[in-house]
């Protein structure tokens, strides 16, 4: 089974921008699960500085040393250094030197490691410092790659490595790099998203993940995350209570916004705003007043907003009466059916267990959904441990998608429904299948997303 590889940073602080340069050139690696990193701009208020390093250097599988004549001139630096050659002489990680700036090299305890660069000239002498970073990454995947198929074969699998019924972690996310990448970039201009997906379309999981990559990549960010399901989000004065931990006796929408906004003024560091992440958003927006709207409107650009919904909220906005002009400050992001290259990560989840059969039975009832996929998994494992015919996890898989489906089935139009049973049947109809596609019905050449839908069109339509 797939395990990330935990990298360690070793650097002097004088080195911080490069540092963070070069974790920028490795965020691609993060996204598909293949490395995490740890440094000690991680270490939490209260926590033991000394403690926090020695422990996530004993545990990191890979140990970058990222040489420059500060790193070489601290004692700290020197001692992680040594410790972290004793480790790799015992087998226990590997280390390799980055050579961010021109230094002495000669006589040095790890002069015999290979380093990176590849041409061992260091970062900064290049005349583009980003072909260096890239080069570097490129040793860095070779290595984690090594590592992770190194690991894995030791592992066992532990519980079923489907989740069909919680939110994916950040660590055991798979896909939507695309999506991500859309979102980190909007949120480094200090702008606002628009999340629309689906129900079952792996929302909660996305903006998980987008929690975990601030606060290993942008720690001093302050990041709060509510669900509109959560009774931090029941009233406007719960909301902001939970937002600035202070107890609030107004419920007027100005006043509210006024200490809102002392409160980005206080958390903005470094010139980084904050960000609130609000999942199931649409009771947010039935709830608060239009004039509290219209004043979070006009602090966007001081701090960033996103808001999942399984709706466009210009329509949802509409619907409810609570026009503000929020909704077309917002960059839309949508989820709908999964890339190819994550299908194949999360269904090789499941081996060994799972077999060629059950991996093809996989794709052709689950096809690229998120939800789909997890829960067939789910069954299909559990009946492989348990010496079970393929059949009985299908049967299960139909009975425990169909109430999902007909909830779907209800919400649509009649003439998306007409579509679908055309589908089914075989006829090739265009009538909205733009609309049928952002909702993860079907899939970009206009097929219905997997069989599961198909047999249950059939069955029960």
């Amino acid at each position: 089974m797939f395990k990330p590889v935990e990298i360690f940073y070793a650097y002097a602080h004088a080195d911080e921008i490069l540092r963070q340069t070069l974790e920028k050139h490795l965020i691609v690696l993060q996204h598909q699960g293949i490395i995490c990193g740890w440094h000690d701009r991680e270490i939490a208020a209260g926590d033991i500085r000394e403690t926090e390093v020695k422990k996530h250097l004993n545990n990191a599988q890979l140990i970058l040393l990222l040489i420059s004549p500060d790193f070489l001139a601290s004692d700290e630096c020197y001692q992680m250094a040594l410790h972290a050659l004793e480790r790799h002489a015992q087998g226990h990680t590997k280390v390799i030197p980055i050579l961010l700036r021109p230094t002495d090299m000669s006589r040095l305890p790890f002069i015999h490691l290979s380093a990176l660069p590849s041409n061992n000239e260091p970062v900064t002498l290049w005349t583009n410092q980003d072909a260096a970073f890239v080069d570097i990454a490129k040793g860095i995947r070779q290595t984690a790659e090594r590592l992770s198929n190194h690991v894995s074969s030791f592992i066992k699998p532990q519980g079923n490595p489907f989740n069909p019924t919680q939110y994916i972690s950040p660590l055991r996310f798979i896909g939507r790099n695309h999506e991500l990448n859309e979102v980190f970039s909007i949120l480094e201009d200090n702008q606002s998203v628009s999340l629309v997906g689906e129900q079952l379309m792996g929302k909660t999981s996305f903006l998980h993940k987008i929690m975990d990559h601030f606060k290993c990549n942008v720690p001093q960010k302050k990041i709060l995350l509510f669900s509109g399901l959560d009774s931090a989000s029941q009233a406007i004065t719960n909301f902001i209570e939970n937002i600035i931990e202070e107890r609030i006796e107004s419920e007027d929408s100005d006043r509210l916004a006024d200490q809102l906004d002392r409160w980005v003024s206080k958390n903005t560091q470094q010139g980084t705003i904050p960000l609130i992440i609000v999942d199931d958003a649409e009771i947010l927006f039935e709830r608060f007043p239009v004039r509290f709207l219209e004043r979070l409107r006009g602090m966007l650009g001081r701090i960033s907003f996103i808001f999942a919904t399984q709706r466009d909220l210009d329509l949802l906005i509409n619907e409810i009466s609570r026009t503000s002009g929020l909704e077309n400050r917002l960059k839309i992001i949508r989820l709908t059916l999964l890339e190819d290259s994550a299908v194949e990560n999360i269904i090789q989840a499941g081996s060994p267990i799972l077999s060629k059969e059950d991996q093809t039975l996989l794709k052709e009832w689950a096809g690229h959904h998120p939800f789909y996929l997890h829960l067939l998994g789910a069954r299909l494992f559990n009946a492989r441990l348990q010496g079970q015919h393929s059949e009985v996890a299908i049967d299960r898989f139909y009975m425990e998608a169909a109430p999902k489906l007909r909830r779907i089935w209800n919400s649509l139009p009649e003439i998306d429904k007409i579509t679908l049973k055309n589908l089914s049947q075989g006829k090739q109809i265009f009538t909205r299948h733009r609309i049928l596609k952002i909702r993860g019905l079907l899939t970009p050449d206009g097929q219905l997303f997997g069989r599961i839908l198909q047999e249950w069109i059939e069955q029960e339509t």
